[in-house]
């Protein structure tokens, strides 16, 4: 078996994408700006930046929403007779999997949506006092109804004393 020596050492090119720019692209746009001269100088540059514009907008897509669609295939309108057009709220990370879709119906419309997954918020201390005030409020209102109506201003007295009772324990509970 023979050997051979190595030859002189061959930077290798980068590999090239379909429309990039490249450096060769730039030496070539300034070669031609310092060779043309400067009554040349504004279609250089134009030409140039043409090339760049076409790799941008060939690396960025436009996005394009999809327009929802009834069961029929016409689009589904909204009551003031606008297009609807799917959420557009999907992380990019997320548009990779397959999405999730639920089934709506309404009436005569009849359309398949992507789910788009929220993040997930705590409750804060303040709104859970105040949806459980809300609540205790709330039952307050037949209760006070029905003990008025069946046990006259005892019945009226018991009831609030409890929900008093009620409020303050829960109070209590999120000291």
């Amino acid at each position: 078996m023979s050997t051979s020596s190595p030859g002189p050492a061959v930077p290798n090119p980068t590999p090239r994408v379909a429309g990039a720019v490249s450096a060769d692209d730039v030496r070539a746009a300034l070669g031609a700006y310092a060779e043309l001269g400067p009554q040349y100088s504004d279609e250089v540059v134009d030409s140039f930046l043409e090339k760049l514009d076409e790799h941008l907008a060939a690396a960025n897509p436009p996005v394009r929403p999809e327009v929802v669609r009834d069961r029929h295939g016409n689009p589904v309108l909204d009551i003031r007779g606008n297009v609807q057009f799917y959420p557009t709220t999907v992380p990019v990370q997320a548009a990779a999997a397959p999405p999730q879709t639920m089934r709506v119906r309404a009436g005569q419309f009849d359309a398949t949506l992507p789910v788009v997954p929220r993040e997930r918020r705590p409750i804060t201390p303040f709104a859970q006092r105040v949806s459980i005030l809300s609540i205790i409020l709330g039952a307050a209102i037949p209760l006070t109804a029905i003990a008025g109506g069946m046990a006259g201003l005892t019945g009226l007295f018991i009831v609030w004393v409890g929900i008093v009772i009620v409020a303050v324990v829960q109070a209590w509970s999120q000291r």
